[in-house]
């Protein structure tokens, strides 16, 4: 928390008012907005409204919307008009740029200090700087992500999926139960989990989500080594080995997301068992994250 003249003291009023109090409380006032708005839009960067990207003025530029965000930090961005003749990184067909914005201060109305005639400006505002990149901006260094483009020799190609693009104010969580009833036989394919009772369906995902944590339980306790996979559009995106004889609930968790998923794409969760052994009986697993998007 920020620190701030203890006006409530009550020899405070019979001292004086020294410039660095208002200072000291000034810069508390404006930490404080900042610690509110992590609250209520949790870590990261984030878009409120605007910022979008699509093609410039002149043929190959890019064109950044007004709009407003906020990054890591909640220093607030706000864009006031649209940004034309943004230059790209590159040109090329098919090559990636990735566009971001970052705040900076801005410092205006210059002149004399008082007592001691140094010049200095009056004035700090929010500022913003846009830039475009080949590698994608990292939000750690107070950079909000916009979009990802990539020249098609006469227009851009947007993408806005996360973490092309930074997330909105509100990240609900989201989660899904797939279970297997009876016991996972020693074998040498993939077994396919049921979803929502239904029989080892494809999932599609009903909104842009950033999946977080799958948690592995089973009633009873297997014998030997087995591992379940995350698949995203049939293709396997990640495994976890899962020992059923040291616990029954195991959880995996990874603070950056193990996949980022569209709306539409198709989400399965596959088993198996090679250990040449009955595995665990009666398995569930949750597969739980953020929602990012419409």
């Amino acid at each position: 928390m920020a620190s701030r003249t203890n006006v409530n003291d009550r020899h405070f009023l019979d001292d004086l008012a020294y410039n660095e109090d208002y200072r000291r409380d000034a810069n508390a006032a404006e930490q404080g907005v900042r610690e509110a708005a992590v609250d209520i839009c949790r870590a990261g960067a984030v878009i409120f409204d605007g910022l979008e990207v699509s093609d410039g003025t002149p043929a190959g530029y890019l064109k950044v919307s007004a709009g407003r965000a906020r990054d890591k930090d909640k220093y607030h961005i706000l864009v006031p008009s649209d940004e034309d003749n943004v230059e790209p990184a590159d040109t090329t067909s098919d090559t990636l740029n990735y566009v971001a914005i970052r705040h900076k201060w801005s410092d205006t109305s210059a002149a004399n200090a008082v007592k001691t005639g140094r010049h200095y400006n009056r004035v700090r505002a929010d500022g913003y700087e846009i830039d475009v990149s080949t590698t994608r901006h990292d939000e750690a260094d107070g950079w909000v992500n916009l979009a990802r483009a990539e020249w098609s020799g006469s227009t851009w190609i947007v993408y806005t999926n996360y973490p092309d693009r930074s997330r909105g104010p509100a990240r609900d969580v989201a989660f899904w139960t797939y279970t297997y009833a009876g016991v996972l036989a020693d074998a040498t394919v993939d077994d396919l989990m049921f979803h929502h009772g239904l029989n080892k369906d494809i999932f599609a995902v009903p909104f842009d989500l950033v999946i977080h944590r799958l948690t592995f339980a089973a009633d009873v306790p297997g014998v030997g080594l087995v591992t379940f996979g995350l698949f995203i559009n049939q293709v396997e995106i990640v495994t976890f080995d899962v020992d059923p004889t040291n616990m029954r609930t195991i959880s995996f968790f990874d603070s950056s997301g193990y996949v980022a998923c569209g709306v539409n794409d198709t989400l399965q969760i596959a088993l198996t068992n090679v250990s040449g052994y009955d595995g665990p009986t009666d398995i569930s697993v949750v597969v739980a994250g953020y929602r990012v998007g419409g």
